[in-house]
């Protein structure tokens, strides 16, 4: 299949579904570059993204392009990057677009894809930009969130967190899920100080791979503790 031409459309469908307004969501390209895309039949999407997200954003692309069959594959920051780099390396890369949170690992990989804009490229800030291959389709936020019906008493801020109460009660996504979290890290490091992290072990925290499969941060009740790019 041709990817460089799948992945045009691609990427034009997932980058005006998430950002532009109705009436520009239909410039997806031309008839010619639509027809073509639609022969090949096919997109493979590498996301670490929330999987329930892009499902949605998959229904939306397949009200408009039912011809076309999505294969998404769904994997935490840092894996996803492993993937691409030995898949590339292989010379086996499928994915047709990659969807990650981290700009700062997509970057050393631009030279596996091609340059594209958007139909609403000129929206952008260009201050978000920092390649004509890679465009931003969204903006992520940590915050705290906790069970209503569980915890009574909750946090109200990111020092709470290291409090005694919480003991055996909260999930953590680890700093090498992806740039996401490392941004959250450093945060912790720079903001609520070098000692933050040590404290907040102390209350045993369970540790998860990516926030795209728990809440970013939760508490919990003890007995259930339990080839284009986007970035």
């Amino acid at each position: 299949m041709d990817r460089r031409t799948f992945t045009t459309l691609a990427l034009a469908s997932v980058a005006t579904l998430a950002l532009a307004p109705a009436a520009q969501a239909q410039e997806f390209g031309s008839a010619e570059l639509i027809a073509a895309a639609k022969s090949e039949g096919k997109l493979v999407y590498y996301t670490a993204n929330f999987a329930e997200i892009e499902q949605q954003v998959i229904k939306a692309f397949n009200k408009r392009f039912p011809e076309i069959k999505v294969e998404m594959v769904r994997a935490p920051g840092g894996q996803l990057i492993t993937r691409v780099k030995t898949e590339a390396a292989a010379g086996k890369l499928i994915a047709d677009v990659v969807d990650h949170s981290d700009r700062a690992l997509m970057q050393p990989l631009e030279d596996l894809f091609q340059d594209y804009a958007p139909p609403n490229a000129a929206d952008y800030d260009p201050h978000a930009l920092i390649s004509p291959k890679y465009w931003p389709r969204a903006t992520i936020a940590w915050s705290i969130a906790y069970n209503t019906e569980l915890v009574k008493d909750p946090p109200k801020s990111w020092m709470d967190l290291t409090k005694p109460q919480y003991d055996k009660l909260i999930g953590q996504v680890f700093a090498q899920s992806g740039g996401t979290t490392w941004t959250r890290i450093m945060f912790e490091r720079q903001v609520l100080g070098e000692d933050y992290w040590a404290k907040q072990a102390a209350t045993h925290p369970v540790l998860y791979p990516s926030g795209a499969r728990r809440p970013m941060r939760w508490c919990a009740a003890r007995s259930r503790s339990r080839r284009c790019s986007t970035t």
